[in-house]
């Protein structure tokens, strides 16, 4: 049997969540310092473990349904209202990153991809330099023609392989296509399923 744990392996959090806890990651690096918790009660909540308080919070209009660290520094939150916000936790200051999107990851820790419910896909970086900026754009995907008409399908899951810098999108239309997103470019299209693709992931050497 595993060894119980014993209370001087755990901490004691103040303040914490009121609701279902959608999400909890300890900051990236050696040594973490701080937990991001993300709850149904509409909030984000960054403790400091070793202290065991409160560091700072902030609040969306609608359940918080996943949480992440983009780096050390930043976290990033998307909530049930299709909103998602990014936080620098040196100043505290609260980014809204977009309406309406139907899925995004953070990749590389550099910027996130995300899909939105009107079959498009943007490319953004965390860097608010020009330069960086630059790297940002929005293309369309998962549409098909009917009778003279364009049916457009939402990008329902993305997955971003973390080794070569590709990503892959699903839909609602049952198709899976893959992107190399630094180079704008669109690699493949996997055999059509019958019905809306809800997760993708890649393993972990890339090769599925």
């Amino acid at each position: 049997m595993p060894p119980a744990v014993t209370t001087g392996d755990q901490f004691k959090l103040s303040n914490l969540p009121t609701d279902t806890v959608s999400a909890v990651h300890f900051q990236p690096g050696k040594g973490a310092q701080f937990l991001l918790a993300s709850s149904w009660d509409c909030m984000v909540h960054l403790y400091d473990v070793t202290s065991g308080g409160q560091r700072s919070s902030y609040e969306h209009a609608c359940p918080v349904l996943a949480s992440c660290f983009a780096d050390a520094l930043h976290a990033v939150s998307g909530s049930l209202e299709g909103t998602v916000k990014y936080f620098d936790l040196n100043t505290s200051q609260v980014t809204n990153l977009g309406i309406r999107p139907a899925s995004f990851v953070v990749f590389r820790r550099q910027g996130f991809v995300m899909g939105s419910i009107e079959g498009r896909v943007a490319v953004r970086m965390f860097d608010k330099s020009q330069e960086s900026q630059k790297k940002s754009y929005v293309f369309k995907c998962h549409r098909k023609k009917e009778e003279n008409r364009e049916v457009i399908y939402p990008v329902t899951a993305i997955s971003f392989h973390q080794r070569y810098n590709t990503f892959a999108t699903g839909g609602s239309d049952g198709m899976v296509n893959t992107w190399d997103g630094f180079n704008r470019k669109w690699l493949a299209q996997f055999e059509k399923y019958p019905t809306t693709i809800s997760s993708l992931d890649f393993c972990e050497d890339g090769t599925q």
